[in-house]
C-alpha cells in the first residue's frame, strides 16, 4: 500500500496494520479483501485505505451476496471453492488500453486456473501502486452494486487499477475480437474463441499476449517482480510470535 507512515514509530521489519470490520462485512474480508480495504478507504476519504480504525463507522457492505458477479467464482455459504488471488498481478485501465500484469514465478498458479477452465478465466489483483485511482464497489441498501472511481485526489486520471479480473471467450461477433466492461470494481474482458485460445495459451505457458481493435487494446505482460517477504519475517517484534497466527 502507499500510506504515509511519517512522525509514526514503526518496527524496522515487516508489520501489519489491522483493520476493525463488522461482522456483516466479513464475508468479503474472506472472499476478496482488497475490495473492502478500498471501500472503506472511499469512506474515509482517504486512499487507498485508512491506517487508523474509526471504531463507529457504518458497515460499507451487508453480508447479502446474491447478486454481486463474484458468486461465479466464490462460494459465499460454504466456502467449498473461492476465487484465486494472484499475488503481485495488476491491472492498469489507461485510455483505451487494459493492460494486466503479472509476475513470473506465479506462473504455475495462473497455469493451474488456465486448466481447471480454459473458457473464463478469473482471479483477483492486488494493489497497483502505479495507479492515481482506482475502481471502488459500492453496495446500497437493497444489495445492488454500482461502480464508483476512487482517486488519489489527482484532477487527471492517468491510469485506474482494478480488484479483479474476467476473461471468457464468449465474445459472437465476428469483426470485432475483444470487448471491455467494468463490472463493479473490476474488468470482465470477452474474447472471440480463437482469441481466447491463444491468450489461454499465453498463460500457461507465460508469454506476452495482445490484442487490439479499432476502439480498445489489451494485453498481457509477465514482469520479472521481486517476490513480497517471506511470511516467516512477519512476527511480533515484542514477543516474536507469528502476526499471523489466528
Amino acid at each position: 500500500m502507499v500510506e504515509c507512515f511519517d512522525n509514526l514509530i514503526v518496527p524496522s521489519s515487516p508489520f501489519l496494520v489491522a483493520c476493525f470490520i463488522h461482522q456483516c462485512e466479513t464475508l468479503w474480508a474472506l472472499a476478496i479483501p482488497n475490495r473492502l480495504l478500498y471501500r472503506i478507504g472511499l469512506q474515509a476519504s482517504y486512499y487507498p485505505t485508512p491506517i487508523v480504525n474509526r471504531r463507529t463507522r457504518d458497515p460499507v457492505y451487508s453480508s447479502f451476496s446474491d447478486t454481486t458477479v463474484l458468486k461465479v467464482f466464490t462460494d459465499f455459504r460454504n466456502w467449498s471453492y473461492r476465487m484465486l488471488r494472484v499475488h503481485g498481478s495488476t491491472l492498469d485501465l489507461q485510455d483505451d488500453e487494459s493492460r494486466l500484469v503479472i509476475p513470473l514465478w506465479a506462473k504455475s498458479d495462473l497455469k493451474n486456473l488456465v486448466e481447471s477452465n480454459r473458457n473464463m478465466i478469473a482471479f483477483a489483483l492486488d494493489f497497483n501502486a502505479d495507479a492515481d485511482s482506482h475502481l471502488v464497489c459500492e453496495q446500497d441498501a437493497t444489495g445492488s452494486y454500482r461502480t464508483q472511481v476512487f482517486t488519489t485526489g489527482v484532477t487527471a486520471r492517468k491510469v485506474t487499477g482494478a480488484s479483479f479480473i474476467i476473461v471468457d471467450g464468449a465474445l459472437k461477433s465476428g469483426d470485432v475480437p475483444l470487448s471491455v466492461s467494468v463490472v463493479e470494481d473490476g474488468i470482465a474482458i470477452r474474447l472471440r474463441a480463437d482469441a481466447m485460445i491463444a491468450f489461454a495459451e499465453a498463460l500457461i505457458a507465460g508469454e506476452d499476449y495482445r490484442l487490439e481493435s479499432n476502439t480498445m487494446k489489451f494485453s498481457l505482460e509477465w514482469r520479472n517482480i521481486a517476490p513480497r517477504g517471506s511470511i516467516g519475517e512477519l512476527v511480533s517484534p515484542i514477543d516474536q510470535s507469528s502476526l499471523l497466527v489466528i
